[in-house]
């Protein structure tokens, strides 16, 4: 199986693992290295979630002991906590929704724009190319990996 070093994939078993990583030279070791890959950044964008929870945390205590302090929470630091609160959330809230729409907007414009591209540009019939997974799922049956070949420019295989 030919993989093309501008391929999505091939990009991100490099990132992860660096420049001068020992690439997989058969389809199981490259199928697996891609998972991996993955899993990886799926965790990277779980670890900046987290982070951002716990500095929203910090905020919000800090706000808490600003408003209440070491009162004991009753008379006006208890109504301003309760207001600052609420504005924090409905501002968190505001900007959750706003942040979906734009998220919403630009997947639909991303749409439009291909399908304008689609219907200017139409596809020719070319050949299919060699799936990944398909190739690693033949693989498997036949308990035999082919090997993979990197190759640049034109030769894109998958």
């Amino acid at each position: 199986m030919k993989v093309n070093e501008n391929s999505w994939h091939y990009k991100m078993v490099t990132y992860n693992d660096g420049p001068y990583t020992t690439l997989p030279m058969t389809v199981c070791g490259y199928f697996w290295a891609v998972v991996w890959a993955i899993v990886k950044r799926v965790g990277s964008i779980l670890r900046i979630v987290s982070v951002v929870s716990l500095f929203a945390f910090a905020i919000g205590s800090v706000f808490n002991f600003i408003f209440v302090g070491v009162q004991d929470g009753q008379g006006a630091f208890q109504l301003v906590s309760l207001v600052t609160g609420a504005f924090i959330i409905i501002v968190m809230t505001i900007g959750a929704v706003l942040g979906f729409i734009i998220f919403l907007i630009a997947g639909i414009h991303i749409l439009i724009l291909h399908m304008i591209a689609c219907r200017k540009y139409p596809k020719k019939k070319v050949d299919k190319k060699p799936n990944l997974v398909v190739e690693y799922l033949k693989a498997k049956k036949n308990k035999v990996c082919p090997l993979v070949e990197y190759t640049k420019g034109s030769d894109y295989e998958g």
